[in-house]
């Protein structure tokens, strides 16, 4: 079975790769899969005697079924060209870019689209949509920066997005960058803390006092924000401050691993909590002590969404108008009313019937209630642009038939 495996790996690595590859470097590839698929199926010959003695027949039949099976879709979809995962999102952003905008309103809104299309909470494997999907003839399209990581649960996989976010808002804040930052809903969420204490004009030694007395998990986070709101050299005033804690720790016997100092931050819908370092720590302690904090974070689902990210830094981003013109059809929205009702009639399987239904009913309630008013040209352009690309799918689909596969279903309706 792992050599099975490791074939499917190989076979199906050239398809979603092909657009890197010219025609030499193909033919190379197809010669040395077909030496792999002649050593495999050597390998299924002997099977019958190899098992016989640990397992049964029917399992060493099972292994040379499957290889057959592999070598059929292979043979099928070796000389097919197969798009990228990644094409809807490049033409999706290639449409949008031909939209020009005068302020920066108008910027953020086209960047926001963009950064949301394919989008999801919990992704795909990259690997999966690459390597098997096309085996199967199931054309999936996904975001560049998708993960099979839960978005709200950053303490078990870091997604791309969440990196990305972090990294820029670590260049325009004054701390070094080993200094662990954490992104939060943009709600207060100071009550969720463990032994949390705000340091305002209270004495440090009454506040690690008061927090030691109260404190039930064997940690204390000692909150500075309000101590910088008046200092013009953010550094220089930590410095000052981490000596003072560190000298009342050791006198009031409180081990430093057990403090976590922090400053809370606001980035418009992001939240931030940064974690100011006490001592020069190794790189495995860093990430411990950031990783106790957002673990405790993750747990509570205080941790900014992908929504909230996408949102964040925006002003950041460059726009550019785009040098290739996509032509789109001009769909009325009486038209498209028309092709939603029809393709709702059309006589689907059970399951792709509730799919199909769970996209298009809402989309037909908010056609039929829209009443079109004076709205900027970018958002007049927007509509079209949408109304068009939704009409286009129904027609992919209508195309296809009833006969459609449900996961080639439903990879063209979450386009809509």
């Amino acid at each position: 079975m792992f050599i099975a495996w490791i074939l499917l790996f190989l076979a199906t690595a050239p398809i979603a790769e092909n657009e890197s590859l010219n025609s030499s470097s193909k033919s190379s590839i197809d010669l040395g899969l077909d030496e792999v698929m002649k050593s495999l199926f050597s390998l299924t010959k002997p099977s019958e005697k190899m098992f016989h003695k640990v397992a049964t027949n029917r399992e060493s039949l099972l292994f040379e079924d499957l290889a057959e099976k592999v070598e059929e879709h292979f043979l099928r979809l070796r000389n097919k060209e197969m798009s990228s995962p990644y094409a809807s999102w490049h033409f999706n952003q290639l449409q949008l870019s031909q939209i020009p905008v005068s302020t920066q309103e108008e910027k953020e809104l086209l960047l926001f689209l963009q950064n949301r299309w394919l989008s999801k909470s919990v992704g795909f494997s990259p690997a999966w949509v690459q390597w098997i999907c096309p085996l199967f003839d199931i054309p999936m399209q996904i975001h560049p920066d998708t993960d099979p990581s839960y978005a709200r649960s950053p303490i078990f996989f870091l997604f791309k997005t969440y990196q990305k976010k972090v990294e820029a808002w670590k260049k325009r804040l004054p701390h070094p960058h080993f200094f662990p930052l954490i992104l939060t809903r943009p709600f207060d969420i100071i009550s969720y803390l463990p032994a949390y204490q705000i340091l305002k004009k209270e004495d440090i030694r009454s506040v690690l006092q008061m927090a030691k007395r109260e404190n039930k998990f064997n940690k204390i986070v000692l909150d500075f924000t309000c101590a910088f709101l008046a200092s013009h050299d953010l550094m220089n005033t930590w410095e000052k401050y981490k000596d003072v804690v560190i000298s009342v720790c050791k006198e009031e016997g409180i081990e430093l691993g057990e403090v976590i100092c922090i400053q809370r931050l606001q980035e418009k819908e992001v939240g931030g909590i940064r974690i100011l370092l006490l001592l020069p720590y190794s790189i495995s302690e860093i990430k411990r002590k950031g990783g106790l904090l957002l673990d405790w974070v993750s747990t509570f689902g205080l941790c900014s969404n992908k929504i909230e990210l996408d949102r964040a830094f925006l002003c950041e981003e460059s726009w550019t108008l785009g040098d290739v013109r996509v032509e789109f059809s001009n769909v009325t929205k009486q038209l498209l009313l028309e092709k939603i009702r029809f393709f709702l009639r059309k006589p689907f399987s059970k399951e792709k019937r509730i799919i199909i239904r769970g996209a298009l009913l809402p989309l037909q309630g908010l056609l039929e209630g829209w009443e079109i008013t004076s709205i900027s040209d970018v958002k007049t352009e927007l509509i079209k642009l949408s109304l068009s690309n939704i009409a286009q799918k129904l027609e992919v689909l209508e195309k296809k038939g009833e006969g459609i596969s449900f996961f080639d279903l439903v990879s063209h309706i979450e386009q809509i």
